[in-house]
């Protein structure tokens, strides 16, 4: 059992570091299709929390609210997500898939326009393993394709079931991130407002 233990840690470590090298390939790739933005992007009723409409699948896939992608290595990323607190700047996927889950974070429901972007993230340290260690107030920021900045700060981190999908999707919050435990038995959700200052500082 020791012996599988370590095997495991192993494992995990290693795709941690793959994580970090397809990350920095891709950030590279993404920060020379990015355009350079003046000032950060406006965003009407910022700080109103709301109850979002609901989209269906089909709804959601002819939205004028879908987000634009940025290509590179046969994938589409959403943007450029980054955590100073947890020193993560991470490329994030357009569509979600537990293969996609191994390289990096992957958008998981929702967009920047709807107000209800939700990110998962594999539990590597490299990615989203130190979720549970951020705190209210703690920044967040997301870089879209257009080269915007929207700002969020960290609201609450609570933990769900993994079938508590309807608590994940429809929380009211702009933006969501989470990742499993180790166990894999729960989720640890870190729940983002906007911050209230979204003028262009040092990133």
């Amino acid at each position: 059992m020791l012996a599988g233990c370590i095997l495991l840690i192993r494992k995990n470590m290693q795709e941690s570091d793959d994580a970090a090298v397809n990350a920095a390939a891709a950030l590279a790739a993404l920060a020379e299709q990015i355009p350079e933005q003046p000032e950060t992007i406006q965003l009407p009723e910022l700080y109103r929390q709301s109850k979002q409409q609901t989209l269906s699948e089909t709804d959601f896939l002819t939205s004028d609210h879908e987000m634009k992608v940025l290509s590179w290595n046969g994938d589409n990323y959403i943007g450029i997500l980054t955590v100073p607190a947890l020193g993560l700047k991470l490329p994030v996927f357009a569509e979600w898939d537990y293969s996609r889950l191994r390289s990096g974070p992957c958008r998981y429901y929702g967009t920047t326009g709807t107000h209800d972007l939700v990110i998962a993230g594999h539990n590597y340290t490299s990615v989203f393993g130190r979720l549970q260690s951020l705190s209210p107030g703690d920044a967040v920021s997301l870089t879209d394709a257009d080269g915007h900045i929207i700002r969020y700060t960290v609201g609450e981190i609570e933990i769900l079931r993994p079938d508590a999908v309807a608590q994940m999707t429809e929380s009211n919050w702009p933006l969501t991130l989470y990742t499993c435990t180790y166990s894999g038995t729960e989720r640890v959700t870190v729940r983002c407002a906007y911050a209230k200052n979204q003028n262009k500082e040092t990133d």
